[in-house]
């Protein structure tokens, strides 16, 4: 049963539909909200902490307040929930993104990878609502096909050989290797926060070279906050 279909917890889809309408076309990491913010405080700690447990928002606690991401899943969720994923302009935009996809791993041997930025021109796609849509994992979870996803710096699509096939078709061996790039159904990557953290850590060896302090603590919004669904 999707949120849209339960009564019981109205709170939850109008949480996520108010997450989505601030977000627009723009990559799930970019926006966030305070749970004291005017448009959301009517939203009780309850459903927050639900939405949490459900993996379709990222929590992350401050000081005196609480600040809360969509998730792929809560993107895809809260799609479901305004009927978005039903509309000709959808519809027409995944067709277009199948297609470039299915393109690059034809007549391959191995997975194709490409530059994000690359797949969205060649679609005619926000690169933002790309991401989104490979952070949902939608081709899993709506289709029960093999998508594709973002490689480890969340830069690169990958698409494998197998894109687009249903999962009940698939070889169970395929599926079930450790070592995949991609997972099945939003697997988490668990190779990717110690990867990030070693970047940050990287990135602020450089900035206190350049710049001394200042710069280093700024708040960064895309990156690690206690882990995300899927990485």
């Amino acid at each position: 049963m999707t949120l849209s279909q339960n009564h019981g917890a109205p709170n939850l889809p109008e949480a996520l539909i108010l997450l989505l309408g601030r977000l627009g076309e723009r990559p799930i990491y970019i926006d966030e909200v305070v749970n004291d913010d005017l448009t959301v405080v009517h939203i009780n700690r309850t459903t927050w902490q639900d939405l949490t447990n459900r993996q379709l928002v990222m929590a992350r606690v401050g000081i005196g307040c609480c600040r809360y991401q969509l998730t792929g899943s809560g993107w895809l969720e809260a799609f479901k929930c305004t009927g978005q994923l039903d509309t000709p302009e959808f519809k027409e935009r995944f067709g277009r993104l199948n297609a470039v996809l299915k393109r690059l791993v034809d007549g391959r041997k191995q997975e194709a990878f490409a530059q994000t930025q690359e797949v969205a021109a060649q679609a005619r796609i926000p690169e933002g609502w790309l991401y989104n849509v490979l952070e949902s994992r939608i081709w899993e979870q709506e289709q029960h096909r093999r998508g594709a996803a973002l490689d480890d710096s969340k830069t690169m699509v990958v698409v494998p050989i197998a894109f687009n096939i249903p999962l009940s078709q698939l070889d169970r061996s395929c599926l079930d290797d450790p070592e995949r790039r991609i997972g099945v159904a939003g697997t988490p990557n668990r190779r990717y926060r110690a990867w990030r953290l070693a970047m940050l850590f990287l990135e602020d060896i450089k900035a206190i070279g350049r710049y001394g302090r200042v710069g280093v603590g700024r708040e960064r919004n895309h990156e690690i906050r206690g882990g995300a669904t899927g990485r």
